[in-house]
């Protein structure tokens, strides 16, 4: 699949501190480029009331990304209770 990141995307990425963190976001980028279809990766769940909205699940941390077609792009991470606030949007 292909893979793209909103600016506010990289941009807190890039300013990420946490080691922990950022290794679930680089195993889940590299795991998303890998997948053939979306179906296959675990903890993916579509969010209601967004057709295009989906969120990866990886222990207390969740990573907000859009579906279409076959691309893939990544809007926000954050953890379990902040998520939501930024992503969707």
């Amino acid at each position: 699949m292909k893979v793209r990141f909103l600016s506010p995307f990289e941009k807190e990425l890039s300013q990420l501190r946490d080691k922990v963190l950022s290794r679930i976001i680089l195993d889940c980028i590299e795991l998303f480029e890998k997948a053939d279809k979306i179906s296959s990766i675990p903890n993916v769940k579509q969010l209601k009331g967004h057709p295009s909205a989906y969120r990866y699940r990886k222990g207390k941390y969740r990573i907000g990304f859009y579906l279409n077609e076959e691309t893939i792009t990544f809007a926000a991470f954050d953890t379990r209770d902040k998520i939501y606030r930024k992503f969707p949007k």
